[in-house]
């Protein structure tokens, strides 16, 4: 472990972590390489063996995810429309199985009271792009000179 040391006896600045000669080592049973006496084998075989589906993974919190923008994501791999972590907004599907049919890009799901977890179906509405866009520009307000504050 002395090659990984620099000259001030330090461990190399690369990202890992190395372990001292002092931790305690065992064999692993799959492999029969070293690992450390607290492990059950060592991290290679670790690595294999773990479940990485995404039910098991302790940070899966039921495929919905909250955006920064207040938005409601469902994790919908197989859906034509998901994004690419296969992820679609929730007020869409909510429309989609209203309509039992896929939204086309152009279509747009509004939400009514402007509350954007509110996925109610008495509260959405399908809209084209650009009636979306001028509902929203009336809404804004504008300045002597016509132009939006």
């Amino acid at each position: 472990m002395n090659h990984l040391k620099n000259k001030n006896g330090k461990f190399a600045k690369n990202g890992k972590k190395y372990f001292d000669k002092k931790c305690k080592r065992d064999e692993c049973p799959n492999c029969k390489q070293p690992k450390l006496v607290r492990s059950k084998t060592c991290f290679k075989c670790y690595i294999k063996t773990r479940d990485t589906s995404a039910d098991k993974n302790p940070k899966w919190r039921g495929g919905i995810k909250l955006s920064k923008e207040g938005y409601y994501y469902i994790y919908a791999p197989y859906h034509p429309y998901a994004n690419n972590v296969g992820c679609v907004l929730e007020h869409r599907l909510v429309m989609e199985k209203k309509l039992k049919r896929f939204l086309t890009p152009i279509e747009f799901v509004h939400h009514k009271n402007d509350i954007k977890t509110d996925n109610r179906i008495e509260n959405l509405e399908l809209l084209l792009n650009s009636e979306h866009s001028k509902y929203h520009s009336n809404k804004r307000i504008r300045n002597k000179k016509g132009q939006f504050k």
